[in-house]
C-alpha cells in the first residue's frame, strides 16, 4: 500500500514538474522566439538589404519559424502548461496545427540551406557562379519550394486525428500505422541531412574565401611594388 501511494506521489509530483516547466519555459519560448523572428525579419527587411538574395531568404527564414512556433509549440505550450485544449477538441485546428507546424520545420531549415548556397556562390572564384546569386534566383526558389514542400505534406491533413489516450483525456496526433512510421524516419533524415548540407556549404564557403585571399594578396603585392618604383 505504501508502495503504491510513494509510486503515485512521485508521478504526481513528476506531472506538476512538467506543467511548470511547459507553463513558465514554454512560454518564454514561445514569446521571446516570436520577437526574435519578428526583429529579424524587420532586420533583414530593411531597404538596404531588400536586393541582397541572402538576405530574402533570413528574412523568409525567421518568417516559418514564426508559424513553427505559434502552432506546435503554441499548442503543446498550451495544453500541457494551461489546459488550454484547442487542438485536441478540434479536428480542423488539429489537422492544421501539424500541417502548418510541419511544412514551415522543413522551409525553415531549406531557407538556411538556400542562404548558406547562396554565400557558396558570392564566395566562389568564378564568375559565373557568382552571377547565379540573384534576387530573382532566390523567388524561384522560396515560391518552388515552398509550394512543393506544402504539397508534400499535405497527406498530413487527412493522416492526423484526435485519439483518446486515458479517461477524458485526448490528443491530436497522426494516426498509428505507416504515416507515424514514414513521419519518425522522415523527421530523422530531414534534421541529420540538414545538418550536413549546412556543414558542407560552411567549408565550401570558407575555402573560396581563402582562395580569393591567395588571389588578392599577389595583386596587392603587386601594385605595391609597381607604385614603389
Amino acid at each position: 500500500m505504501s508502495s503504491q501511494s510513494s509510486s503515485t506521489d512521485v508521478i504526481t509530483t513528476l506531472e506538476s514538474i512538467a506543467t511548470y516547466l511547459f507553463r513558465f519555459g514554454g512560454l518564454i519560448l514561445v514569446v521571446f522566439g516570436s520577437i526574435g523572428c519578428i526583429l529579424n525579419v524587420m532586420v533583414f527587411s530593411q531597404k538596404s538589404l531588400r536586393k541582397n538574395p541572402c538576405a530574402t531568404y533570413l528574412a523568409v527564414e525567421n518568417i516559418f519559424n514564426l508559424l513553427f512556433i505559434n502552432s506546435l509549440l503554441l499548442s503543446i505550450t498550451l495544453e500541457s502548461g494551461y489546459s488550454i485544449y484547442f487542438t485536441s477538441k478540434n479536428i480542423v485546428l488539429c489537422h492544421l496545427c501539424y500541417y502548418t507546424s510541419l511544412f514551415s520545420n522543413v522551409l525553415s531549415s531549406y531557407c538556411l540551406i538556400l542562404a548558406s548556397i547562396d554565400r557558396v556562390f558570392v564566395t566562389s572564384p568564378n564568375a559565373s557562379t557568382r552571377q547565379r546569386s540573384t534576387l530573382r534566383f532566390s523567388y524561384f526558389c522560396i515560391i518552388g519550394g515552398t509550394i512543393v514542400w506544402m504539397l508534400f505534406h499535405s497527406p498530413s491533413l487527412v493522416f492526423t486525428n484526435i485519439t483518446q489516450i486515458g479517461e477524458n483525456i485526448y490528443m491530436c496526433f497522426y494516426h498509428v500505422g505507416f504515416y507515424l512510421a514514414f513521419i519518425s524516419f522522415y523527421s530523422i533524415i530531414k534534421e541529420s541531412s540538414s545538418t550536413l548540407l549546412l556543414l558542407i556549404c560552411g567549408i565550401w564557403a570558407v575555402k573560396n574565401i581563402r582562395r580569393l585571399r591567395r588571389v588578392i594578396l599577389p595583386i596587392v603585392s603587386s601594385y605595391s611594388t609597381v607604385a614603389r618604383v
